[in-house]
């Protein structure tokens, strides 16, 4: 088995690509793929990818915000997405949405709408809910299964174990509360005005705006990790299946000879554990303790969250014996002059020793990591 993973340089966005390929057969699996730093650099970088593939077997997307999706046009209208592609999305927004966020909905749909053109298979994640309850211990969903490539389809619980040859894993996380808070938020609709709002029609959606709206700001304010766009995004883990015979990274032209194969992608995820009032968000103990129970340390190549933002990394991160090897975000040169980014690479290059690259909208600045197995 080969794997051939990329993460492109186009800035302040997202767009990774792995090839498997195994005997007389390959795969082709993308992790989002925008940017806000224009559709032309995006399509110098698919057309790298996809010059002579026919498809994408499985894409990932980690959330609906226009850096991480612009792409899909482009991708869809190459045939690059097709009734054979899967498309792994985590928990979708409710339709009466577009009376709250109007511009989160709206853009959600033009998306959902591409994808279903295409006649690809969407795949829901279930949430997994990272918080604590008031006695200290987690409020885990059904136990993940295993799932092969042919079986994908509806929803799966988080930490499903996807396979796409007998070799090789993808892990999705959807660590988020948003469900739970969403189901309280219909609930409180129902005391208030006596009608299940997902029940209601356009006109009464309408009529009772303001109200609706009003129990959704109030509630956002105490749950504003859960009501935010990068709330439910999804975190990958690619992972070979058992051991590999070589893994080679080349970072900014340099190549390194590596003992670790596994990739760990985040999006805009809220890695952080933060209190809110008397509610303790634990985002990064739960990534943490996940990522030991499916994960061997240490992860080869691991994506610093929301493009390098302080308000999404915990400086715990890093700070774990042999966690990770290698440590990325995408950026652009606006991202770059932000005193938050700069906190965080100064955490991990001077405290955890931990190589941090940034993959900018350059062409040099990209990182292949080419894995026999």
């Amino acid at each position: 088995m080969r794997v051939i993973r990329t993460i492109h340089p186009v800035g302040h966005g997202g767009f990774f690509t792995e090839e498997l390929c195994e005997e007389n057969e390959c795969y082709n699996v993308v992790y989002d793929c925008g940017t806000r730093n224009g559709i032309i650099l995006l399509e110098r970088e698919i057309n790298k990818a996809f010059n002579r593939k026919q498809s994408v077997d499985l894409l990932f997307i980690s959330h609906f915000d226009r850096d991480h999706v612009s792409g899909l046009k482009e991708l869809a209208r190459r045939n690059l997405l097709n009734s054979s592609t899967k498309v792994v999305i985590p928990f979708h927004y409710p339709s009466y949405f577009v009376i709250l966020n109007p511009f989160l909905y709206a853009y959600y749909e033009q998306c959902m709408l591409i994808l279903r053109s295409t006649g690809a298979t969407i795949v829901e994640v279930e949430e997994l809910n990272p918080f604590e309850d008031e006695y200290g211990s987690y409020l885990d969903r059904p136990h993940a299964s295993n799932v092969s490539f042919e079986q994908l389809r509806g929803s799966i619980p988080s930490g499903s174990r996807i396979t796409l040859s007998p070799k090789w894993i993808y892990i999705p996380f959807n660590l988020n509360d948003s469900k739970n808070v969403v189901d309280r938020f219909e609930d409180e609709v129902k005391r208030q005005l006596g009608m299940d709002i997902n029940d209601m029609s356009p006109m009464d959606l309408e009529q009772n705006a303001d109200i609706i709206r009003g129990i959704y700001q109030l509630m956002g304010k105490k749950n504003a990790r859960s009501f935010n766009i990068n709330s439910n995004s999804l975190i990958v883990v690619s992972m070979p299946a058992g051991n590999v015979d070589s893994c080679y990274t080349t970072i900014a032209q340099r190549k390194y000879a590596v003992d670790a194969a596994t990739a760990v992608y985040t999006g805009d995820a809220y890695l952080k554990d933060f209190t809110n009032g008397s509610l303790p968000f634990r985002y990064y103990s739960a990534l943490k303790r996940v990522l030991s129970k499916y994960v061997h340390y240490p992860v080869c190549l691991f994506q610093i969250p929301h493009h390098g933002s302080n308000s999404n990394y915990d400086f715990q991160l890093m700070n774990e014996a042999a966690l990770c090897q290698f440590a990325f975000c995408c950026q652009d040169d606006r991202d770059k002059m932000q005193g938050t980014t700069r906190n965080v690479c100064n955490d991990l290059g001077g405290i955890a020793k931990v190589m941090l690259h940034v993959v900018d909208e350059n062409g040099g600045s990209e990182i292949v990591q080419e894995i026999e197995g």
